[in-house]
């Protein structure tokens, strides 16, 4: 969800805000499906809404920020090089919170006697398949997950090889525009909404997500052209979005999700055509909140082993909640300073050599 130009991150102050707050409604989804345990009121895991779907604005960002950094990025690299680079932003830093969680996760285990969960954790075909983040989003691996709440990262190494490869496509052949395979690639990924496995159905929903994002970055961009041709593809883009919006509704179990993309993609847009307004705490937030979506279920983990360990009996509440939420962004703020960011540069030095 990080973008480099020229060493520079992309810096939108909207997009950042949204994250914080997409992690944040994430991490409170996860807290009550991980506790299991319900509201009088408005629940973030098992109410009407399903707050899980904030992922999606993880990924319609990050659609949009791989592609207008791309577009904006003056340096002629390969397409093998901007993906290696995107990579390295996302495996290292998830790999060491891998780790971390592996060995929560064992002492649990061992506290708990459960030699059988213990074995499977460290069984080394899970092992590498966590590390790689190939162990969910494919219908062909079925392994134990080591942090299975953030298992749609396997789904975010999907999204950017496909983008890179259609930039590749679209290099070797003059013929093919990239806009048409991202075209091509969100209508591919609609039959997730006729799909009964669990994990395809939301791994489409993902690429379906990136890539909306990937084609609002082009509209907004050719658009600001002014030109014919950016009016005819806006044109063509409201018409193509509009049936869109319209076959989903039709087809989709629960009807608010069509009106939550198209929400997603408004707020997306608003915040681009207000880039240029700056707010610093909030960058600092969007920055974290990777940390806090890969931390949190670290967290609920480790309280449980404590609290079991303690001897302590404790019912969740609201205010347990919001407690939980200031530990983790707390936390994440620390592993953002004291691990994510030295452990960037560092690759990213080894990647420059």
């Amino acid at each position: 969800m990080l973008t480099d130009n020229s060493n520079k991150r992309t810096v939108i102050s909207g997009f950042d805000l949204y994250k914080a707050i997409a992690a944040t409604f994430i991490a409170f989804h996860h807290y009550q499906q991980m506790l299991s345990f319900r509201f009088s009121g408005m629940n973030f895991y098992g109410g009407r809404f399903n707050f899980g779907l904030f992922v999606e604005l993880f990924f319609i960002i990050s659609g949009f920020l791989a592609c207008y950094t791309d577009k904006s990025d003056s340096r002629k690299n390969s397409c093998l090089k901007k993906l290696r680079h995107k990579l390295i932003r996302i495996y290292p830093y998830t790999a060491v919170i891998c780790i971390i969680y592996l060995l929560i996760r064992s002492a649990d285990a061992l506290y708990m006697s459960d030699m059988k969960q213990l074995k499977a954790l460290w069984d080394p075909f899970s092992l590498i398949a966590n590390l790689l983040l190939v162990f969910r989003g494919y219908s062909f691996i079925h392994t134990v997950a080591i942090n299975d709440k953030n298992w749609y990262l396997c789904v975010l190494v999907q999204c950017y090889l496909f983008f890179y490869l259609a930039e590749w496509i679209s290099v070797k052949s003059s013929r093919i525009k990239r806009s048409y395979i991202y075209a091509a690639l969100v209508v591919l990924s609609i039959p997730d909404l006729l799909l009964t496995e669990y994990t395809m159905a939301t791994t489409c929903r993902g690429l379906l997500a990136f890539f909306l994002g990937v084609l609002l970055c082009e509209l907004c961009m050719t658009a600001q052209e002014k030109s014919q041709e950016g009016k005819l593809l806006l044109a063509a883009a409201g018409a193509f979005v509009l049936s869109l919006i319209v076959f989903l509704a039709m087809k989709c179990k629960i009807s608010y999700i069509p009106l939550l993309y198209t929400f997603f993609c408004l707020i997306v847009v608003f915040a681009y055509y207000l880039k240029d307004i700056r707010i610093k705490y909030v960058n600092t937030a969007g920055r974290i909140s990777f940390s806090v979506y890969l931390l949190h279920p670290v967290i609920i983990t480790l309280r449980g082993l404590v609290f079991k360990a303690a001897g302590i009996d404790y019912r969740p509440s609201v205010w347990s909640m919001l407690l939980f939420a200031v530990v983790v962004w707390v936390i994440s703020a620390l592993a953002y300073y004291l691990i994510e960011r030295p452990v960037n540069a560092f690759f990213q030095r080894s990647d420059k050599i």
